[in-house]
């Protein structure tokens, strides 16, 4: 299948007849595993492990209050939440520090 620009063209290959791909790839010695030439490959950066760290620690923590994410919501809803960036970046801070 060839995806250009926002239209699909509808070719064929192998995967979409449901056929297996062809066992291409490097052998390597006795306890190696086998790696296929042409698997694609995702990487992810250090900034997004971390992002991914903390979103999971903040589910897994339950300490959620749903009052405040409330109150957060409708600040937000009518704009003044995040209206003074210097306010807010000391009031997190202040928070952080324990003060």
């Amino acid at each position: 299948m060839k995806i250009d620009g926002q239209h699909q063209s509808g070719g064929t290959n192998r995967t979409q007849r449901g056929d297996a791909p062809a066992a291409t790839g490097r052998t390597g010695g006795a306890g190696t595993s086998r790696v296929a030439a042409n698997t694609d490959r995702v990487e992810t950066s250090p900034d997004l492990r971390l992002l991914a760290a903390a979103t999971n620690a903040i589910l897994e923590s339950g300490d959620v209050r749903p009052e405040a994410v409330e109150r957060g919501r409708r600040l937000v809803a009518d704009g003044s939440a995040g209206a003074d960036a210097n306010r807010l970046a000391d009031s997190i801070i202040t928070h952080l520090l324990g003060q």
